[in-house]
């Protein structure tokens, strides 16, 4: 793998991006005093792993979803909303399974590798 400078800079982008994002959604949740959204992540990628922080609870780990067959996704119990800084291809199988349960894409964003996506239920 080459690192150019535009890869850099798209990266560098990419991870401010979600840091900005992941600190507005802290501060919407500590005003409304609501629960943090369920995240999804993947152990492999060291920014996926940074982005969902040391907090287990409300965290769903796709490197071990791979080898339950997303169990854990599929037998959730309608969650009010889902982030997600994944590969793309475990973004569109969540993205599936989710919408099986009623969520709905509310925002995408892609580079260097990883998306980071959030759902809502539809009904909110």
């Amino acid at each position: 793998m080459t690192f150019t400078r535009r890869a850099l800079l798209k990266s560098a982008m990419f991870a401010a991006a979600v840091a900005d994002l992941a600190a507005a959604e802290r501060a919407a949740a500590g005003a409304a005093h609501a629960p943090s959204a369920l995240r999804v992540f993947d152990s492999g990628s060291p920014l996926s792993r940074a982005w969902a922080g040391s907090i287990a609870a409300g965290a769903i780990d796709v490197a071990r979803e791979h080898s339950n067959r997303w169990m854990t996704l599929r037998s959730l119990v309608a969650p009010r909303r889902v982030m997600g800084c994944t590969t793309w291809s475990d973004y569109v199988q969540a993205r599936g399974l989710l919408q099986e349960h009623g969520l709905r894409l509310r925002f995408e964003l892609r580079s260097g590798g990883l998306s980071y996506w959030e759902m809502l239920r539809a009904d909110v």
